[in-house]
């Protein structure tokens, strides 16, 4: 597999052949004063990246991206993924500096541990609605720039994908009908959050899922079975409403939100 070169107009890397047209500036490529490999590539495992530019696209045929190999990058502010990824490392794109954008292909199935996580700048990501994508601990977590998420259907185990997001502001889900499962932490720290609203097919809550929601001031229950854990709403000071379905949660829902706020329940607790 070819390894890869970089426009030398615009800088961006790319994955092509000498005499095309550089999609991003529609320059001619001529790759004769720098025929070094962009990237460091074993089978259809890509290594690392050995040239940054602000967009970088990944060769067709890639698989995998390894773990840490975009780490700490300073200049990339958006990746193209081929569709052919199946296949996202730990760390691959941890302290990503630049990054502003993700979108994910409907071809991958795994994100590894803190993926993307630290990214300062990042405040767009999409996530493809194929189904079976396991999404990794920490996936997003600690990037300040995302102000908004939707979750597709397909993706129904979330395991502290959003931790420490402070600038997060809207969180939504699509309807589906495997049942979801938001696990510890997951949105905890999401200290701009101010209202979410949960699908039916929602099951259980984990442990501190929310915790330090600081600016949280309505919670909507659709479904009338959750199973939560320790603390989800711990430090939720300004939680004022909790809208739960017709048929309610039990009064020990109420009492559980009682105690989460020194025995004062939240001014509103009605019926969906």
């Amino acid at each position: 597999m070819d390894e890869g070169h970089f426009c030398p107009k615009c800088g961006t890397s790319l994955y092509s052949e000498p005499g095309e047209i550089c999609p991003i500036c529609h320059q001619r490529l001529n790759f004769e004063e720098g025929k070094y490999p962009l990237f460091e590539i074993e089978g259809d495992t890509l290594i690392r990246l050995n040239r940054e530019s602000e967009i970088v696209i990944i060769p067709e045929g890639i698989r995998v991206i390894k773990e840490r190999a975009f780490y700490h990058n300073r200049t990339t502010k958006k990746f193209i993924f081929p569709k052919s990824l199946k296949r996202i490392g730990d760390y691959a794109f941890g302290k990503c500096q630049a990054l502003e954008e993700v979108e994910l292909p409907s071809s991958l199935s795994d994100l590894g541990f803190s993926s993307f996580g630290d990214c300062p700048k990042l405040k767009k990501v999409i996530i493809p609605k194929n189904g079976g994508l396991h999404l990794g601990t920490l996936t997003f977590a600690s990037c300040p720039s995302i102000e908004e998420i939707h979750i597709p259907s397909s993706v129904f185990n979330l395991v502290s994908l959003f931790m420490d997001c402070k600038g997060l502001k809207k969180v939504s889900f699509e309807e589906g009908e495997s049942p979801l499962s938001i696990f510890d932490q997951c949105f905890a720290g999401c200290s701009s959050l101010k209202e979410i609203e949960f699908p039916e097919n929602l099951v259980e809550l984990g442990n501190a899922c929310f915790r330090g929601c600081t600016h949280l001031e309505k919670v909507v229950f659709r479904s009338e079975e959750v199973t939560f854990g320790h603390s989800v709403f711990a430090s939720c000071i300004n939680l004022k409403e909790v809208s739960l379905p017709p048929q309610g949660l039990g009064d020990w829902l109420i009492r559980w939100m009682q105690s989460l706020r020194k025995n004062r329940a939240p001014k509103g607790i009605n019926a969906a």
